[in-house]
């Protein structure tokens, strides 16, 4: 499941994942985005993703953030660095504070 978090204005989007997303989550998540883009082009997307350590593999992960994959061709996300051209950053749970400093100093 996931929901809204801060940053919620602007070319910023902030989303907290728990566990698995269902398709009608992927997809209410790529409409929000599309949103998004349209109104201000190019966005910030934060997302905050729990899961327990050492139970989720890496095809899961992708899985569930398969909407980075389905935005479309002009409001793609970084995932991971996977995409070309669109700088991405890892931050800890612990590290909110510079988590945020980053997206505002873009």
């Amino acid at each position: 499941m996931y929901k809204r978090i801060p940053p919620t204005e602007g070319p910023y989007m902030g989303l907290h994942i728990q566990g698995d997303i269902s398709a009608t989550e992927t997809d209410d998540i790529v409409r929000l985005i599309e949103e998004r883009f349209a109104q201000h082009g190019p966005i910030r997307l934060m997302v905050a993703y729990d899961a327990e350590p050492g139970l989720i593999s890496a095809e899961d992960l992708y899985d569930n953030l398969r909407f980075a994959k389905l935005a479309g061709e002009e409001t793609w996300v970084a995932l991971f660095g996977l995409f070309g051209g669109i700088q991405a950053q890892f931050f800890g749970r612990h590290q909110i504070k510079e988590a945020l400093a980053w997206l505002g100093d873009r």
